[in-house]
């Protein structure tokens, strides 16, 4: 009569994995396209001594009810799609998670419920996949661990409900990959470490409430399309460069501030109204040096 019944599986809403399981396989939970956890089960845990070092390949994809997840210090690894496409999914406790060395590609992409990630206690975290938290479309808080040297590409990609980025203490961040905040459509302040030497392409495109931006010393590359269609983006403080930065001439392309003026602050003998509009692509815009 208990199996029969799906109403009396209510109160089994978790999954708790064994503490004698050392590793979720690639697929486990997953079998032509369709996840086969039930849809009672909204919580995943790990038992108290587990032993699981990984989460395999989609072990969770596209599982429709999952709603938190409490991770275990045993992890090593979350592998490819691990949690990609789990719609439901609101909450990751990662605190204690302190063994963690790496992330798998789309690891949680598209976990459009998602509304905050803390990684700052996985400071062994050593390796990110692309695409990471790619269009999780909740998403509104954002904590790395200090040891981040380098922001994957496409990793908070259309991340449309974040609203602010503060990188400014990760003191061995160097490098923001292609696409690594495309289309984060309601961002309007970025703050980047002095230790950031390179921006890669589309690293911002599209982010359309973008409306300043400071650049930092040590900062050797911006690569073409940064900022490509940031249409609000309107102050830019570029004060240490010292013309060594490699340039693109459609960096900033698309940029369209409401009044038709952009303004660079303190800028030194090396940046010039020709190099600026030659930076915009567009002669129309007003340069204010200030």
């Amino acid at each position: 009569e208990f199996l029969a019944n799906p109403d009396a599986y209510d109160m089994c809403d978790t999954m708790e994995i064994p503490a004698k399981v050392t590793e979720i396989a690639n697929n486990a939970f997953y079998d032509n396209s369709i996840s086969t956890i039930p849809p009672f089960i909204k919580n995943l845990t790990f038992a108290e001594g587990s032993e699981c070092s990984s989460i395999g390949n989609r072990a969770f994809i596209n599982c429709s009810s999952l709603i938190s997840i409490i991770l275990s210090n045993s992890l090593f690894a979350i592998e490819y799609s691990a949690f990609s496409g789990c719609s439901a999914l609101n909450s990751i406790d990662f605190s204690k998670a302190t063994n963690l060395r790496s992330i798998g590609s789309y690891a949680f992409f598209s976990c459009s419920k998602l509304i905050s990630i803390d990684l700052s206690n996985c400071t062994l975290l050593s390796s990110m996949g692309v695409s990471i938290f790619c269009d999780c479309s909740s998403l509104t808080s954002i904590n790395l661990p200090n040891s981040i040297d380098k922001i994957p590409g496409e990793a908070f990609g259309n991340c449309s409900a974040l609203n602010s980025i503060d990188l400014s203490h990760y003191n061995n961040l160097s490098s923001i990959n292609s696409c690594a905040f495309e289309r984060c459509t309601s961002l309007t302040s970025v703050s980047l470490p002095e230790s950031l030497e390179e921006i890669e392409s589309s690293a911002f495109w599209g982010c359309s409430s973008l409306s300043s931006i400071n650049f930092p010393s040590n900062l050797s590359t911006l690569g073409c399309s940064v900022f490509s269609n940031c249409s609000n983006l309107s102050s830019i403080t570029w004060d240490a460069w010292k013309g060594s930065t490699a340039l693109q001439s459609n960096t900033f392309s698309g940029v369209c501030p409401s009044d038709g003026t952009v303004t660079v602050t303190n800028p030194n003998e090396y940046d010039g109204i020709d190099l600026l509009q030659y930076l915009f692509n567009d002669e129309s815009y007003l340069i204010q040096i200030i």
